[in-house]
């Protein structure tokens, strides 16, 4: 676990003084440095009752939020075109959230439009519920992805749909990113 915080901080120049907390089981929310306390502690809660509602079968994950203003740079290190305002990376175990989906953003809501009309809490379990879509389903596709995310925002059991991947290791040299993307 301790090589997969190290690989976070050096792909989304974290520090060792970013702030992380236990968000459910052995999942954490790590916030980048130019959050305040304040804001890190809000949106770990936000990530924290996210995972409540979902009930995800996942341990060994990373949530990471990254300040707006170094979103642009963090995408570019993915090499993700466009960039999007979340996404995971399987080989890190980590999901990567711009901060401003954890706060009532006009400009935002207005990009989100074309993906949902939720906002606040809602809209962070959907994306959140998106992106479990892609990593329980250990999936690229967007179809399957927001598929299983509906399951597990609206089924009574809170699962996927998927077989479990508590334990998903990507064959070597299969990398890939999953984005919330049309």
């Amino acid at each position: 676990m301790k090589l997969i915080i190290f690989l976070c901080l050096a792909v989304t120049g974290l520090t060792a003084q970013s702030k992380v907390a236990v968000v459910a089981g052995n999942n954490l929310a790590i916030c980048a440095d130019g959050l305040s306390s304040g804001e890190c502690r809000y949106a770990q809660a936000g990530i924290k009752l996210s995972l409540k509602r979902l009930k995800p079968e996942l341990s060994d994950w990373r949530f990471v939020v990254i300040d707006s203003r170094r979103w642009s740079s963090t995408c570019k290190k993915f090499k993700l075109d466009p960039c999007v305002p979340a996404f995971s990376d399987i080989d890190q175990h980590a999901t990567y959230l711009i901060s401003t989906l954890l706060v009532n953003n006009t400009r935002l809501d207005e990009d989100l439009q074309r993906y949902s009309n939720l906002t606040g809490q809602d809209r962070l379990d959907w994306v959140i519920s998106h992106e479990l879509g892609h990593i329980l389903c250990a999936t690229a596709s967007e179809r399957v992805a927001e598929n299983a995310s509906g399951k597990l925002r609206y089924s009574n059991r809170h699962q996927s749909g998927c077989k479990p991947q508590q334990s998903f290791a990507p064959a070597k040299g299969n990398r890939f990113a999953v984005t919330l993307a049309q």
